[in-house]
């Protein structure tokens, strides 16, 4: 393909993610792949991964028709939102590897608080405001444990309206578009999530947990501490009240018997008064 000319328009939607980061000095590595369908963009991902694309190879996609969230929940992927999957190398030091998920939280609510709205963290992947969920991410291991890299993968409600979503996902959901009256760019966000994941990727590995377990702390929805929860965890259930999480970036949990866990993984929910 011949190269563009200077100040041409970019021509796809992939381009002007890519020109947009090279502008504010964050050259993007890898390739940068578009569809306005898939399936589901870690899926793709994970298979271009098996034939040998490149680490931080990103691919996103308009709409997604079976999108996932954690334990294989069904992630609704309507046209108007942003669905992206970056490959990741895997952080030499093993505990980071469970840590990926809050530190792609916080890279992502970075990047959506550039459009005025305090997006907030729920643990362990959640992004919300009081309204509702915003977003989530999801981090996958492939390949064997010398070739292992990481498909993240990330889903934000940009533009939908509340009616645009199924039952139940509707009662709990919300997006940038509701939250601000603003319209979103999705090239523009794609950006910033990107250039902040690089950012806190970085500081991860290099630097450790600890500036990102701070920075989730401070990032986390302070209304859920102290709430009476159900994590689930291999099938099992476990209730206690959400304490904040600690220097590892796990749930502290308090039981009912007074002593305290922590969970590492699992999937969490607020419990009704009756339960």
């Amino acid at each position: 393909m011949a190269p563009r000319s200077a100040g041409s328009t970019p021509s796809t939607l992939a381009d002007r993610v890519r020109e947009g980061l090279d502008a504010c000095g964050a050259p993007w590595p890898a390739p940068i792949r578009h569809f306005p369908v898939l399936e589901s963009t870690s899926d793709w991902l994970k298979a271009q991964a098996r034939m040998g694309a490149a680490t931080w190879t990103v691919v996103f996609a308009d709409r997604q028709t079976h999108g996932r969230g954690r334990s294989g929940n069904i992630w609704h992927s309507p046209a108007g939102n942003l669905y992206l999957s970056i490959l990741l190398p895997a952080p030499a030091v093993e505990a980071r590897v469970a840590q990926l998920p809050l530190m792609a939280g916080v890279a992502v609510a970075h990047a959506l608080r550039r459009s005025g709205v305090e997006v907030r963290l729920k643990w362990p992947n959640d992004l919300i405001v009081v309204a509702g969920k915003l977003g989530g991410v999801l981090a996958e291991a492939i390949g064997a444990a010398s070739e292992r890299r990481i498909v993240l993968g990330i889903g934000v409600n940009l533009n939908c309206r509340r009616e645009d979503l199924p039952l139940p996902a509707r009662e709990s959901a919300t997006s940038l578009l509701v939250e601000s009256g603003v319209l979103q760019n999705a090239a523009e966000a794609a950006q910033s999530v990107l250039s902040e994941t690089r950012v806190w990727y970085d500081a991860l590995t290099q630097r450790g947990a600890g500036p990102v377990i701070a920075e989730w702390r401070r990032l986390a929805a302070d209304w859920w501490w102290g709430r009476p929860v159900e994590v689930t965890i291999d099938a099992q259930a476990l209730r206690g009240v959400a304490a904040g999480v600690d220097e590892s970036g796990a749930l502290i949990l308090e039981l009912p018997d007074g002593s305290r866990r922590c969970v590492l993984s699992g999937d969490v929910r607020a419990l009704r008064l009756k339960e």
